[in-house]
């Protein structure tokens, strides 16, 4: 995939198939600032708004708590139709529960608080 695939084409593909595959709804949120900014490319008028908030902390731990790493694999998997053994995806399950597990850990410590 990676071969017949530009970097940024893949990388769109696998965060649709990542946003595709993880449902959650957005927890309550204090906007704190917020930022707009126009352009033009191409002869087309575009926006983008920038906008920081802020969450609590238990609510964004419990929607990690929440992933389903092997609906996020097999979801992945399928909708990129990518081959992959059985082997293979759970070594990809494995390191994704390992990674969920210390994302819980940091944001339980309050790691990028400061």
């Amino acid at each position: 995939m990676f071969q017949s695939a530009g970097v940024e084409e893949t990388e769109t593909r696998i965060e649709a198939a990542l946003t595709n595959s993880i449902k959650t709804r957005v927890p309550r949120y204090e906007a704190l600032e917020w930022y707009v900014e126009e352009g033009n490319q191409d002869g087309k008028q575009y926006y983008k708004a920038y906008v920081l908030v802020r969450f609590p902390r238990q609510d964004i731990i419990t929607m990690v708590e929440k992933i389903e790493p092997q609906t996020i694999v097999n979801t992945v998997v399928t909708q990129m139709k990518i081959s992959a053994t059985d082997s293979q995806k759970d070594e990809l399950v494995r390191d994704m529960r390992a990674l969920q597990a210390e994302y819980i850990v940091l944001l339980r410590d309050g790691i990028g608080d400061r």
